[in-house]
């Protein structure tokens, strides 16, 4: 089992979530402890190479978080919408 660490962002977003879509995202989260990790993950486009960064559908959000060892990092919850700008995933302007 992998140790999970939430980064803020994601926690306030969780935070404001209303109840459904929140209990939907903490489920899923918990689900990346298993190992393999379990749910709808694919690598984030660009990442197939090093599969750094990772990206889990959660209904319409996105959970984005690493891999780093026995430690998952999640470090977004975000809306579908917003998940892959380059300002998200960590790309150049």
């Amino acid at each position: 089992m992998k140790h999970l660490e939430i980064k803020n962002t994601a926690k306030k977003y969780i935070a404001r979530m209303p109840e459904p879509q929140k209990a939907a995202v903490i489920q899923a989260i918990e689900g990346l402890k298993a190992e393999p990790p379990e749910g709808d993950i694919v690598p984030l486009e660009g990442q197939k190479n090093r599969q750094e960064k990772w990206r889990l559908r959660v209904g319409g959000h996105r959970v984005l978080f690493k891999i780093q060892g026995d430690t998952v990092f999640v470090t977004h919850v975000i809306p579908r919408g917003q998940a892959y700008t380059k300002k998200t995933i960590g790309g150049k302007k």
